[in-house]
């Protein structure tokens, strides 16, 4: 997969662009996206969509000049879904406070999952639309208007079959504390 960073985005053609932050439904948008370049409601697992040479074209530097989207998520239930990601599905045993600790070092290793929103897609006013991750149906609509192709909405690596993961109200705070700037720009 192309490296994300704050200065990139999808174009998704010449008119829309998609700033990128993993763990905000971006697995669907990219379905999305694949469906719209191959002209078909394709269903394919999320590996063969995002290692698809088709999207990793689309990623490309950031321009004023077109009309620009993102996905805005909870950061508590960012984290959660980060964590979730880790232990869940990849297997690995990790506390949430060890988890914790990798959100201190997440810019300096890359571990982009957990990358406060502001960081990887900058001012939410330079958007033009902020959708939230229960509005991937004004997605696909938008996708349609600056398209002419209304894509099949996905729901990709939804944790609803893992067990739940309940924090503390002193790890909430800790993970909404380090999640400030998100507060604080109004990521949500």
């Amino acid at each position: 997969m192309a490296k994300i960073n704050p200065n990139n985005e999808i174009w998704i053609n010449d008119q829309l662009g998609w700033g990128i932050i993993p763990k905000n439904a971006s697995s669907s948008i990219r379905h999305m996206i694949y469906q719209y370049l191959v002209d078909s409601k394709v269903d394919m697992n999320d590996h063969e969509c995002i290692s698809s040479q088709k999207i990793k074209s689309l990623h490309k530097e950031k321009r004023t000049s077109s009309i620009k989207f993102a996905i805005k998520r909870d950061p508590v239930e960012r984290f959660i879904s980060s964590y979730s990601d880790i232990v869940y599905r990849r297997n690995i045993e990790m506390s949430i406070e060890d988890c914790l600790k990798i959100t201190e070092i997440s810019e300096k290793n890359n571990k982009i999952h957990f990358i406060s929103q502001y960081k990887l897609a900058g001012d939410i006013n330079d958007y033009d639309y902020i959708f939230t991750i229960d509005q991937l149906d004004d997605v696909a609509n938008l996708i349609y208007q600056y398209t002419n192709f209304l894509p099949k909405v996905p729901w990709i690596k939804n944790h609803k079959d893992t067990k739940q993961l309940i924090l503390t109200s002193s790890q909430e705070k800790i993970i909404a504390g380090h999640y400030k700037d998100d507060y604080d720009n109004g990521w949500f």
